[in-house]
């Protein structure tokens, strides 16, 4: 099948699961040829995150702390609700 009619095609039967599954839109072809053109992955995001994590003082222990503490209130707010 062409891509033209995978993203025009509706799926109306069951998944795997049982459930049954939504209809798809049709993608205007410009979008899906700008999906289609854009990279899995950006050079130069993958660069600074290979930067970022050979520093040793990243993240700053007072970005570390507020992430500890964002967690521990979310654990505790889901534990509540049992």
């Amino acid at each position: 099948m062409d891509k033209e009619l995978q993203n025009n095609h509706l799926s109306q039967g069951p998944c795997r699961n049982g459930r049954s599954r939504r209809r798809r839109r049709a993608v205007p072809a410009d979008l899906q040829q700008a999906l289609e053109a854009t990279p899995e992955s950006r050079a130069n995001v993958v660069a600074r995150a290979s930067q970022l994590v050979r520093d040793p003082g990243y993240p700053t222990d007072e970005v570390l702390g507020l992430i500890a503490q964002l967690l521990a209130t979310r654990i505790e707010k889901n534990s509540m609700s049992f």
